[in-house]
């Protein structure tokens, strides 16, 4: 028997379908500030496994992301109603994707306030 270390958030019938199989599983249950981490970890995963170039896989991953998102606002108590005023909030304030901008490189004078951002955030050339 092989033994493989996952350490992840899964769904809630994945343990039950592997002991189907008779295979053995080591797993306990998390709550509070651990499970809000490793839905943020879950939500990451999920993004990394998204191909927009294959449709099936893109309609997979997308309704597993929106599972994550849906568990998150229920556990934060945040309304699908508050989510989207605040999207179309940031949506007035700094616009969506449509117009497809992809920005290479931005030139900061010294004493800007978004230069702590962009170090933290970006490589700097020198």
């Amino acid at each position: 028997m092989r033994r493989f270390k996952v350490r992840k958030l899964v769904r809630d019938k994945i343990e039950e379908n592997i002991l189907k199989r008779k295979s053995k599983v080591v797993s306990r249950r998390i709550e509070n500030d651990e499970f809000l981490d490793e839905l943020t970890k879950k939500l990451k995963e999920e993004a990394d496994e998204l191909n927009p170039h294959d449709l099936e896989n893109a309609k997979h991953e997308l309704a597993d992301i929106q599972l994550v998102v849906d568990c998150l606002l229920k556990i934060l108590q945040i309304s699908k109603k508050e989510l989207l005023a605040i999207q179309k909030k940031r949506i007035k304030e700094a616009g969506a994707f449509d117009q497809q901008i992809y920005i290479e490189t931005v030139d900061l004078e010294d004493d800007d306030d978004w230069v702590a951002y962009y170090e933290k955030k970006f490589e700097e050339i020198k």
